[in-house]
C-alpha cells in the first residue's frame, strides 16, 4: 500500500520553519556564512548580514532578495569593537533582539608560530573570538530575557588539534569552543540554546592557500571518511536544524561536519 504523504510538508513545517525570525548572520558575504544564510532565509528567517566587504554583501543581499527572504546587510570590522558596538545598536534598534545568531565571521593570515607578531595575534582573537563574545553579550541577555534564541558559533578542527602555521587561529577557535559552552550555561535555562558547528577543511575564499596546493588538498580529503573535502553548501542542513525548533534540547554541543574526518 502506497503511503500518504500529505502531512509531510506541515510536519517539516513544524520542526524546521523559521518564519517570524530573524536571523543575525556574520561572515555573511561569502563561504560557510554566506550559505548559511541563504539556508536561514529560505527555511524563512529575516536574514541581517554582517561583513567587511559592501560588494560581496550587496550581491548576496540581492541574491536573498531575488529568493523572497527580506535582507539587510551592515558592513563592519567585527575586530574592531567600535565597528562591532555600532553594528549591534544598530541591529538592535532597527530590528530588536534577533532570534538567532550566526557566529561565521573569521580570519586566519596563517603565519608560522615564529613569525606571529602582537599585532596578528591581537587581529585573530579580536575577530574570531572576542567578536562572538561580544555579539552574544549584545544579544544573549535579551533572547534570555525573552525565553527563547539561539547562538551558532562557527569553530574548527583546529579547536581540537594543531595545523601548520595556524597557531593564533587555532587558540581563538578553541577558545570560541569553550565561550560556546559558557554561553549554553548561562542563557540555556532561559531558553537559548547555544551550539557551535566545526568544520574540516572546506572549499572556500579563506582556504584558497591550502586548495592552491593540490597534494595537501588531496591528503586531507584522504583522510575523510567520506573521500572528500567539504562544501560551504554542506552547512545548510545543520545551521537550519540548530537554529529550528528540532534541536529543542541541543546545546552548549561543537558538531564536527567533516566528513568524518575528526573520527579517524
Amino acid at each position: 500500500m502506497a503511503r500518504n504523504l500529505s502531512t509531510l510538508p506541515t510536519y517539516l513545517t513544524r520542526l524546521f520553519s523559521l518564519a517570524g525570525r530573524t536571523a543575525v548572520v556574520t561572515g555573511g558575504s561569502s563561504g560557510i556564512g554566506k550559505e548559511i544564510a541563504l539556508a536561514l532565509g529560505q527555511a524563512g528567517a529575516k536574514i541581517i548580514l554582517i561583513a567587511r566587504r559592501p560588494q560581496p554583501l550587496a550581491a548576496t543581499v540581492d541574491q536573498l532578495t531575488q529568493l523572497g527572504v527580506p535582507a539587510t546587510s551592515i558592513t563592519a570590522d567585527l575586530a574592531n569593537l567600535a565597528d562591532l558596538n555600532h553594528a549591534s545598536a544598530r541591529i538592535k534598534s532597527a530590528h530588536g533582539i534577533p532570534d538567532i545568531l550566526v557566529n561565521a565571521a573569521g580570519v586566519n593570515n596563517r603565519p608560522p608560530l615564529s613569525r606571529i607578531t602582537q599585532g596578528d595575534w591581537d587581529y585573530t582573537i579580536a575577530a574570531n573570538l572576542t567578536a562572538p563574545f561580544a555579539l552574544g553579550q549584545a544579544f544573549g541577555p535579551g533572547m534570555a530575557e525573552r525565553g527563547s534564541g539561539r547562538i551558532i558559533n562557527l569553530a574548527s578542527q583546529q579547536s581540537f588539534r594543531a595545523f601548520g602555521n595556524s597557531g593564533a587561529y587555532g587558540v581563538a577557535k578553541g577558545g570560541l569552543v569553550s565561550l560556546t559552552r559558557s554561553q549554553a550555561e548561562a542563557w540555556s535555562p532561559s531558553g537559548v540554546l547555544c551550539n557551535a558547528i566545526a568544520p574540516g577543511l572546506v572549499d572556500t575564499p579563506m582556504t584558497e592557500e591550502v586548495f592552491s596546493d593540490t597534494e595537501k588538498a588531496e591528503t586531507h580529503a584522504a583522510r575523510t571518511m567520506t573521500g572528500r573535502n567539504g562544501k560551504a553548501e554542506d552547512f545548510a542542513g545543520v545551521a537550519v536544524w540548530l537554529a529550528s525548533d528540532a534541536s529543542a534540547t541541543v546545546t552548549g554541543q561543537t558538531i564536527c561536519v567533516d566528513g568524518g574526518y575528526s573520527a579517524h
